[in-house]
């Protein structure tokens, strides 16, 4: 990778953990992690692998540009474990993001794509009450 997360910690809001994959830090998709010290971990390089080994797809794809770095674009791209689904999960206080533009038309493209990809993929949005998994 060739990015870094910078001043972005939205993935420690969005994104639930469960008390099965690290019960030390186990929260609800939505809501800050306690550890989160925005930017950064409060337990960086301590974290449990579940937070060491995610990268959203800003991080994994240059070819989305700046308009996607999660904190402008409110929202992150994630590709969900042991499935075909590119989960864009939207940050509850902007709950339309996905409907603006770029990212309606982006959104609508990248669900193209992935019906024809080499590895097929299905686009979901996803609200954190709604989670991912």
């Amino acid at each position: 990778m060739t990015r870094s997360c910078g001043d972005c910690s939205l993935c420690c809001k969005l994104l639930a953990i469960s008390a099965e994959h690290a019960p030390d830090i186990a929260k609800p998709a939505g809501e800050w992690c306690k550890h989160c010290v925005k930017p950064g971990c409060g337990i960086y390089g301590r974290q449990p692998a579940l937070c060491r080994d995610f990268a959203c797809q800003w991080l994994l794809d240059e070819k989305l540009g700046p308009e996607w770095f999660p904190p402008t674009a409110g929202m992150i791209l994630a590709f969900i474990d042991a499935t075909s689904t590119l989960a864009v999960v939207v940050d509850p206080s902007r709950p339309n993001a996905h409907r603006a533009q770029p990212y309606a038309y982006d959104i609508a493209r990248m669900s193209r794509w992935g019906a024809r990809a080499p590895e097929p993929f299905q686009v979901r949005i996803v609200t954190p009450d709604e989670g991912i998994g």
